[in-house]
């Protein structure tokens, strides 16, 4: 049996991928014969390939950045010379990620600590979560068209693998398994997953009642949609929203008197972030109209949000076939190209947050506890059998484990057992699996779009994930449209569970694709950064509540507004934008609250001082922004940490938009939040801001001095793009990339997330635009694009992280679209042919 790596994808576990293998003489002979004479493939001399199965000879043609240009006579052969390419440049990425989505992380270190639980835990949520079986399920479902896409995508990323073995491999001594079918719909399942964020929410707002009651939790994070503007304007009068608690379900949640933990938390243990955050996305898309262009033609924006990873999480390449020639940025993995243009319209994506995941609360028969109440009478909890192999001295030994499932889906308890205390119900999660084999159809079909309807019309097969778009065609139209599938909630707002034993919460029809979202004109702006589509009070059908704050868009709106005509430098200048507008909004309460305390000192004086004439731009060598942030999460870990138990407390901390709802804490000096409870007399958020104050300076004056003009939010807040192996020193100069001190915030629109439970590095920037792109349809052929690191994922590749300099200033590489330039140009030429056959 092959032993296949896998990747946990929090950024500070990485260690657990190597766990020592460089001290292991085999591995440590690999890496210095590697690194002594690299055999990564090349991108820079005319090599021809024999390619099984290839019915015409194929040309790949590679530019200056090594990205490929794929030249194919039928369109089944150029997505298997896709596969190949993007295999060849990054196996051991997709192997990582297909692995993820299917939960055989223990198959590679075995049954390990891991934050708060084990590796296996981690395997068996992802289990939880049916992507593996489901995978499965759609290849065995594909139309036949599809199944002919899938196989050829298949069979060239299987050839790659035969002919290119990518170091990590040889590292861990250990073949890798060839790709399945199967696989690609895997990885289009963990990629809709990484988007689906209002689960979190819910999920949120329930761990909050479990310990504090229904009323307290509501108040605490509300049911209600973010107060800011939306993408789209309201379309009706006001409505009164439907209940967010339902009667039904209220009493299982009363008030709960306060119980404190067993010890006051410790900073050392901020850092158990829960994984069913891990790989949660967002993303930035505009475009602008004919009339706010200095080509007269629109222009499109777009980058995309995920975690910095090394490779990067999206691959450029260029696909070219009889009725098809289309450029821009995938998951390696996919065929097709998921953000991009061809030669009349351009198109990016974002998270459209709409509320795609509900869960549900089922009540345990009191005569059976194997039973569960339903409309239709008591039902048996089906169990399944989840083996997770687990290796022990060398061995892959069998471990079986249980999930309980009811009609809804899966039991949270069973899949993050450490989330719930013990008095908690079963509690479902409630997704819709099926569509992603209509989606790699309705993704083909895009790419071959010759308007923007068009373009639009092939994306509403996409059944998953929810995703939305911003695009424009050469005859100057431009549009906002919003693609998936999506309960209708009419009895219920979607925020907070709902019974499983009541009829009137189940789900009994989606949103149409014609009533999702649309718009198209042919002047001013679209854009969306995660905001609310639509202001919810004001539609008749549901999509959302939860969603990003409206910071990102509020300011790509401004700067939008604020130029008559664009151009790639003007649009170049929003991507890299790092005002923070939360700050505009949170300082002066801020202020306000530490005027004429005692407790400033020099040093706070300084400090205060230098954050009442901050302009809330967040440079990476200004001090305002470390002083924010670091009284900003010194605020909320003290106002969360007596509402929940600890676990409860380190997921909320680490969910992604947990923020959205501390910035209304913030704006309420009475907000229930700021008492503590259990303590006299009641505080407020005079008494926080205080107390948070004095611990950011404590903090601050450790690390970096007691001048706070000397003090420069970079150092804390930087950027570390490493290698899944870069954590280990005899390798990391090799592998990783250098430390980059960042701008931006958790909202700017460089969005340069970091996850604020973290005790060691509460500010480094993990999460943020793995790719840019900017396309003016008056020059197709000339267009822009970046990716944070490179196109390659081999260590010591030109390409393997060529890029990254460029992007950390906001540049780009050349777009090249036109075939005469691409040939003109090529730096390697690559021919794949079918075998010739032997002679007799």
């Amino acid at each position: 049996m092959k032993r296949t790596p896998l990747l946990y994808p929090l950024f500070f576990l990485l260690p657990l991928a190597f766990f020592g293998l460089v001290a292991a003489g085999c591995a440590a002979g690999n890496y210095i014969n590697y690194k002594v004479s690299p055999d990564y493939p090349r991108d820079d001399k005319r090599e021809t390939l024999d390619f099984p199965g290839l019915e015409q000879p194929v040309t790949v043609y590679l530019d200056e950045a090594g990205i490929a240009h794929i030249e194919a006579q039928t369109e089944l052969d150029l997505v298997r010379a896709a596969g190949f390419v993007q295999a060849r440049s990054r196996f051991f990425e997709m192997d990582m990620l297909r692995r993820v989505a299917r939960g055989r992380l223990s198959e590679l270190v075995g049954k390990r600590d891991f934050v708060d639980s084990t590796t296996v835990d981690f395997d068996l949520s992802m289990r939880g979560w049916g992507f593996d079986k489901s995978a499965e399920r759609d290849a065995a479902g594909m139309s036949e068209e599809t199944r002919k896409t899938v196989q050829a995508f298949t069979d060239g990323v299987n050839l790659a693998i035969r002919k290119y073995k990518p170091l990590e491999y040889r590292l861990l001594m250990v073949d890798p398994e060839p790709w399945k079918p199967s696989d690609s719909f895997a990885l289009g399942r963990l990629t809709a997953w990484s988007v689906s964020h209002n689960w979190h929410q819910e999920l949120s707002r329930l761990i909050l009642a479990l310990h504090g009651g229904a009323d307290r939790a509501a108040l605490i994070y509300p049911h209600t949609a973010w107060d800011g503007n939306a993408t789209l304007p309201p379309r009706e009068e006001k409505r009164e929203l439907p209940p967010a608690v339902v009667d039904e379900i209220r009493p299982l949640f009363p008030d709960r008197p306060y119980k404190p933990w067993d010890k006051l938390i410790a900073r050392s243990d901020l850092d158990a972030s829960a994984d069913v955050v891990w790989m949660t996305g967002a993303s930035n898309s505009w475009v602008v109209a004919a009339d706010k262009s200095k080509s007269g033609k629109p222009i499109v924006a777009n980058d995309p949000h995920m975690l910095h990873f090394l490779p990067s999480m999206m691959f450029q390449m260029h696909l070219k076939a009889p009725g098809l020639d289309a450029i821009g940025a995938t998951v390696p993995g996919l065929p097709y190209i998921l953000s991009g243009h061809n030669h009349t319209v351009a198109w990016g994506l974002t998270s459209a947050c709409f509320d795609a995941v509900d869960l549900y609360v089922e009540k345990v028969n009191p005569n059976d506890p194997n039973e569960y109440l339903t409309a239709d009478g008591p039902k048996t909890f089906e169990t399944e059998e989840q083996i997770i192999r687990v290796l022990k001295d060398g061995k892959l030994v069998d471990e079986t484990h249980a999930i309980r499932r009811s009609i809804h889906g899966p039991l949270l308890n069973d899949m993050y057992p450490k989330l719930f205390p013990a008095w908690a119900p079963p509690v479902s999660l409630h997704y819709p699996l099926e569509g992603v084999g209509s989606s790699m159809a309705g993704l083909a079909k895009a790419n071959r779009g010759k308007t923007l309807d068009e373009v639009r019309a092939a994306y509403t097969e996409m059944q998953t994930p929810v995703s939305s778009w911003s695009g424009a065609d050469v005859d100057g139209n431009i549009g906002y449209w919003v693609t998936g599938t999506t309960p209708i909630h009419k009895t219920h707002r979607g925020t907070f569970p709902v019974p499983g034993w009541v009829k009137t919460y189940e789900w009994t029809e989606f949103i149409q694709p014609l009533d999702m979202p649309y718009e198209k004109k042919t002047e001013g702006f679209y854009a969306h950064a995660n905001n609310l589509t639509r202001n919810p009070e004001h539609e008749s059908i549901l999509y959302q509540i939860d969603s990003a704050p409206s910071y990102r868009y509020d300011r790509i709106s401004e700067l939008l507004k604020a130029t008559d005509k664009h151009d790639l430098e003007s649009m170049k200048a929003i991507q890299t934008d790092v005002k923070l507008l939360r700050a505009a909004r949170i300082v002066p309460g801020m202020l306000a609250d530490l005027k004429g305390c005692k407790c400033l000192g020099e040093v706070g004086t300084k400090a205060l001082e230098l954050l009442g004439k901050w302009d809330f731009v967040a440079d990476k060598d200004k001090p305002e922004a470390a002083i924010f942030f670091a009284i900003y999460r010194e605020a909320v870990i003290d106002a969360l940490q007596d509402e929940v138990d600890y676990p409860g407390f380190v997921f909320i901390m680490n969910q992604r938009y947990s923020t959205n709802v501390a910035d209304m804490w913030f704006a309420d000096p009475q907000h229930v939040i700021w008492d503590h409870r259990g303590t006299q007399p009641k505080e407020t958020r005079r008494d926080a801001m205080r107390c948070a104050f004095k611990k950011a300076l404590d903090m601050l004056v450790k690390q970096q001095g007691e001048d706070p003009a000397r003090w420069a939010w970079g150092e804390l807040h930087d950027l570390h793009i490493q290698h899944r192996f870069g954590s280990q020193k005899a390798i990391a100069k090799f592998v990783n990339l250098k430390r980059m001190r960042a701008g931006g915030g958790l909202d700017s629109v460089w969005k340069s997330h970091f996850d604020l439970g973290h005790h060691k590095t509460p500010f480094r920037a993990v999460a943020g635009p793995v790719y840019r792109s900017v396309v003016d349809l008056a020059d197709l052929d000339h267009a822009w694009w970046i990716l944070d690191t490179g196109n390659s994922g081999w260590p010591g590749s030109p390409h393997y992280g060529d890029q990254h300099e460029l992007w950390k200033t906001g540049g780009f590489v050349p777009m090249l679209f036109n075939w005469d330039e691409i040939k003109e140009k090529a730096k390697g030429v690559l021919t794949l042919q079918p075998p010739v056959a032997s002679e007799k």
